[in-house]
Order: structure tokens, then sequence, then C-alpha cells
């Protein structure tokens, strides 16, 4: 009897390292998918920016940017 409370016990701490391991791992993609979904809109945000102002504003105000 004691035999098998142990082994079920065992079974348990196992289980409960399993589990806390694939939780760990879960939260840790999630938060990498999160943080590089992020730095990716921060790119694009940048990019646009960038070619908005290069097509959008007016050729003498770059000449004036560019003379201070």
């Amino acid at each position: 009897m004691m035999t098998g409370q142990l082994w079920s016990d065992d079974c348990d701490h196992i289980c409960q390292q399993i589990c806390s391991s694939l939780v760990e791992s879960c939260i840790a993609s999630t938060l990498h998918f999160h943080l590089l979904s992020w730095l990716t809109n921060i790119v694009v945000e940048l990019q646009h920016r960038v070619w908005f102002y290069r097509w959008h504003v007016p050729s003498f105000y770059w000449r004036y940017v560019c003379a201070l």
C-alpha cells in the first residue's frame, strides 16, 4: 500500500513539473510572439512615416531643413 502511495506521489510530482514546464514554455512563446509583433509594428510604422515624408512633404521644405 505504501509503495502505491509513493508511486502516486511521484506521478503527481512529475505531472506538476511537466505542466509547469509546458505553462512556462507557452508563456515564453506568447511573450516572444507579442514582442516580435510589437517590434514589427514599430518598424512598419517607421517605414511608413519615412515614406510619407519623402513623398508628401514638398521639396522646398527639405531644402529648408537641409540648409539649417
